[in-house]
């Protein structure tokens, strides 16, 4: 009885260490992948206010360039 109580302990302490061990990546994963984000959008920022917002450099990026955007369509008031 004794030997599989202690096996038991045994592997409740590894599962935990791996737990552990999973949690402390997963934030480190997270923390990376904010500070590329952030990195990406930085750059989309510095190239539109070194370049303009219509350059050719804006496209390459997934942004339109401001010429290419629609125009909103202003809707009159209904006739009474």
């Amino acid at each position: 009885m004794t030997a599989q109580y202690e096996g038991m302990r045994a592997a409740q302490e590894t599962y935990l260490s791996v737990r552990n061990t999973l949690g402390t990546a997963r934030d480190a994963t997270i923390a990376i992948q904010s500070e590329y984000q952030n990195r990406v959008l930085g750059l989309r920022d510095q190239v539109i206010a070194r370049l303009g917002a219509d350059s050719d450099e804006v496209a390459p990026l997934g942004l339109k360039k401001k010429s290419e955007r629609k125009a909103s369509a202003r809707v009159g008031k209904p006739a009474a």
